[in-house]
């Protein structure tokens, strides 16, 4: 068998969610996320809106930005913990691994509650459904009104299967 190590450039921490990422159940999470967000077409290159980032040294502040939407903030804050120094598919992914820690989503992911690692997530990503909505923008939560659409549990469950196999 082919050991992999993460790279060694990453933090401690960093390392520990890159390793996160090897596990399939992960990986079709994360493309989950980009389906609901809808950044498939630009991928790590994908600005809130749609348009596309001319590189990926850093986050551009302002709006989302990424392949899974990182808002400025959020990313100031994630990157600072893991001590990432760019905007790279590598960042944004660890960057991803550590929200979803954050909001209690690898447990059920990887015991195969994946309508339970939705709703953990609709706490960061307000494309993912909680209790059928948005969760931005619910009963004075975070957000605007009316809440941010999110797409269903059934079309989600699907993308997840599909990237799982």
């Amino acid at each position: 068998p082919i050991i992999r190590t993460p790279p060694q450039h990453l933090s401690q921490q960093a390392q520990e969610n890159w390793l996160l990422l090897q596990r399939p159940a992960v990986q079709a999470y994360l493309e989950m996320i980009s389906f609901a967000e809808g950044t498939q077409k630009h991928g790590y290159y994908t600005m809130f809106g749609g348009s596309k980032l001319h590189h990926l040294r850093h986050h551009p502040g302002g709006a989302a930005a990424g392949k899974y939407q990182f808002l400025y903030i959020t990313w100031q804050e994630v990157s600072q913990k893991l001590g990432l120094t760019n905007f790279s598919p590598l960042a944004q992914d660890v960057a991803a691994i550590e929200k979803l820690k954050e909001r209690g989503v690898i447990t059920p992911l990887l015991r195969g509650q994946l309508n339970t690692a939705i709703k953990h997530g609709a706490q960061e990503w307000a494309s993912l459904p909680y209790e059928g909505r948005s969760f931005y923008g619910m009963n004075g939560q975070i957000g605007a009104v009316p809440p941010q659409p999110s797409k269903s549990l059934y079309e989600l469950g699907k993308v997840y299967q599909k990237h799982l196999q």
